[in-house]
């Protein structure tokens, strides 16, 4: 049976292969600069990592043409991608795991030798005569097509070490950016593996294809704008009120805190660090921050209905006291400007800090804990009040105390409510 295989035609060898190098390209050795990395792994393939080596070799293959041949591993035909992996006829133990790189004139591409897998040769899969009858085929046939056998196995050991380095690759991110680079695949307008993968980890929803429009889109878009009408301030108004306007938290920022974002329920350090992050002020979680918390009417016990066994599930009235549902996030010491950012939206206050604050605690928390927020205004940077202009930004209870207290360095009469 391995002598009809022997004889029969050869599968790789005769294939034709089509890429952007030129046909009668010298051999790399020739064009590479001398000492360079890509010409060291040529002249000494055996010093280099495998992995290293195959990266290298596909990067040499994109930097070198205009339509790079198609990565290892997808579902392009083996004729069409940058490199061929090869394993040696030999039975001697290896010394490397990289055998020997050799550039293949017909095909214009590297055929990479390899030691650690293989069907056949020194860490062979299949028995041992297999390699045996290599060998002897190729040191006693004289026939055409006696590399028939070697080539119709190196079609799957070529397969074999493609998934094999694709795999290892998969979930390296810096081996993902770098292949990013060369791999045509890769070049379209999609999300970065990166982001794709702290997205998982923030739990947020994977991310939108990067697309970049073009430069006269782009300007066609700029004109249509340009020739709309202004909106007016009351539209503008109702748009900073949008819980989702222009104080949002951007998923970029999200993703900066996937580490964090990951960990849940989140503790109360993780909360502080995120919160200061993204709001650029000191902050600070103080934890079991008493509250009132309704019952529904199901819950609430009923003489003769339910709710009735005393000591088990019986309770008086409408609400109970709860040291666990909530917490109190200080903001501060604030300067005046920054102190108005954090005061509710109103007429007069857009509160962007505010909303954003409230947006980021809803992210890292979740809805099921309520918060309040208390803005501390440094007593160095009062808020000057005139109760007769027309202008005044006066609100009693938020950003307004009669006489200055010499016993504390910050007001922190404000409490406001979260969102």
């Amino acid at each position: 049976m391995i002598d009809s295989v022997s004889h029969s035609t050869s599968i790789a060898g005769d294939a034709s292969f089509t890429t952007g190098i030129a046909a009668d390209a010298p051999h790399p050795l020739e064009r590479l600069p001398v000492g360079s990395v890509g010409h060291e792994l040529f002249r000494k393939p055996s010093k280099f990592d495998f992995f290293e080596a195959v990266l290298l070799l596909q990067q040499l293959a994109a930097s070198e043409v205009d339509q790079p041949a198609a990565p290892i591993g997808k579902f392009a035909q083996p004729s069409q991608e940058s490199l061929r992996f090869t394993v040696p006829h030999s039975q001697a133990f290896p010394t490397a795991s990289i055998e020997s790189i050799r550039w293949d004139a017909q095909q214009q591409r590297p055929q990479v030798c390899i030691n650690f897998m293989g069907l056949t040769g020194p860490s062979g899969t299949l028995p041992r005569s297999y390699t045996q009858r290599l060998q002897q085929i190729e040191a006693t046939s004289r026939h055409t097509d006696r590399h028939a056998l070697r080539d119709w196995l190196d079609n799957f050991n070529h397969r074999m070490v493609s998934l094999f380095f694709d795999a290892w690759a998969k979930y390296r991110f810096p081996v993902a950016i770098r292949r990013q680079q060369f791999e045509p695949a890769k070049r379209k307008p999609s999300p970065t593996i990166v982001r794709v993968a702290l997205s998982a980890i923030a739990g947020l929803s994977p991310p939108e294809p990067e697309t970049k429009p073009h430069q006269a889109e782009r300007n066609a878009h700029a004109a249509a704008a340009s020739s709309q009408p202004k909106p007016s301030d009351e539209a503008k108004a109702d748009q900073n009120e949008s819980p989702r306007g222009e104080g949002t938290i951007d998923r970029d920022e999200l993703l900066g805190l996937a580490g964090l974002l990951s960990q849940r329920p989140m503790n109360v350090a993780n909360l502080q660090s995120a919160l200061k992050q993204a709001l650029g002020v000191p902050v600070r979680v103080k934890q079991f921050d008493s509250c009132w918390l309704n019952l529904e009417t199901e819950s609430q016990s009923r003489l003769g209905v339910e709710k009735c066994k005393l000591g088990y599930d019986t309770m008086l009235g409408e609400r109970i006291w709860s040291r666990q549902q909530k917490v109190q996030i200080e903001v501060g010491p604030l300067s005046a400007r920054d102190f108005q950012r954090f005061l509710p939206p109103s007429e007069n206050h857009l509160g962007d800090g505010f909303r954003r604050l409230g947006e980021m605690v809803r992210v890292c928390v979740g809805p099921s804990l309520d918060f309040d927020i208390r803005p501390l205004l440094k007593i160095e940077q009062p808020l000057e009040t005139q109760l007769t202009a027309e202008t005044s930004l006066t609100r009693l209870g938020i950003d307004s105390w009669i006489g200055t207290p010499d016993d504390t360095a910050v007001a922190n009469d404000a409490i406001f409510p979260g969102v």
